[in-house]
């Protein structure tokens, strides 16, 4: 899917950078700028770093973007859409 033009400030799901981890998921971000074969993006922790354009999985579903209190209404009900949701829940 990353040979699709993302937008800026799009949120999208990236492949984990830290592969090293059983526990590794892809994790939300958003898209800052797009060079080339590269994209910036900000993680929730607001830390923008690079990473490969392909490892640019897939847009984020509205109701990833911030936390739902009935998870079951997530658009994309999968286990790293149910981690975030709780890591921002947690946040609050």
């Amino acid at each position: 899917m990353s040979e699709f033009l993302r937008e800026h400030g799009e949120y999208v799901w990236v492949k984990p950078q830290n592969t090293s981890s059983d526990f590794a998921v892809p994790f939300g971000a958003r898209i800052v700028r797009t060079e080339k074969s590269q994209t910036l993006v900000c993680d929730d922790a607001k830390k923008q770093f690079w990473v490969p354009a392909s490892d640019v999985l897939k847009a984020m579903h509205l109701t990833s973007h911030q936390d739902v209190e009935d998870m079951i209404t997530l658009g994309d009900l999968q286990e790293y859409t149910i981690l975030r949701n709780l890591q921002t829940r947690y946040a609050k």
